[in-house]
């Protein structure tokens, strides 16, 4: 099985990312790929939601709940930025609120 994190192209697709990262300003291709995703979402060809993540306005500031079934960053990683936002964690039934990097 592939590791999702990995993206497999041809050899000419490959090279037109590149193209459109240099255009966009030497971005790198996880970057380019990022703009054009972030473009999508844009133009509401996809939603504006990250799977597994949940982030919610409550009174008291915001609440972030992460779905262990998803894939995602480190459990590190994130316990390190809820914890920098002042975020609270919780389970994966809430709504997802729209949010874009």
């Amino acid at each position: 099985m592939n590791d999702p994190r990995n993206v497999l192209t041809s050899a000419e697709r490959h090279e037109q990312l590149k193209a459109i990262a240099a255009a966009l300003g030497g971005l790198s291709i996880a970057e380019t790929l990022g703009h054009l995703i972030n473009a999508e979402i844009a133009r509401g060809t996809i939603p504006d939601t990250i799977p597994g993540v949940t982030i919610k306005r409550v009174p008291d500031g915001v609440y972030i709940a992460l779905d262990p079934r998803h894939p995602g960053p480190s459990h590190v990683g994130r316990r390190a930025e809820a914890g920098r936002t002042g975020a609270r964690s919780g389970g994966p039934d809430e709504a997802q609120r729209d949010h874009r990097h």
